[in-house]
């Protein structure tokens, strides 16, 4: 368990996350795809999670350009700061 109250998820670390660089990854496949199959629909861990790690690795975590919100949806590692050419692409579901 994480300071939160939630489960902190095994052998995952920051450097795990650029391996889609610039692709929204759904909410469900990341959960599944690091906590389990059983946190697949526990969105607010990862929520939880993702804010955490915003604060370690954003230079302003309230305005982030690495780990991009895709509302609604899941996130996106930004291959680029904010302000480079924007990459587009279909949902990792």
């Amino acid at each position: 368990m994480d300071a939160g109250g939630s489960a902190a998820p095994q052998g995952c670390s920051a450097a795990d996350l650029p391996g889609h660089p610039g692709k929204l990854l759904t909410h469900r496949w990341l959960l599944g795809r690091v906590w389990g199959t059983g946190y697949q629909e526990d969105v607010e861990v990862l929520r939880v999670f993702v804010s955490q790690l915003r604060k370690k690795i954003e230079p302003n975590a309230g305005e982030p350009t690495m780990i991009v919100t895709g509302p609604g949806v899941g996130y996106r590692w930004a291959a680029q700061a904010k302000g480079a050419e924007t990459v587009r692409s279909e949902p990792v579901s």
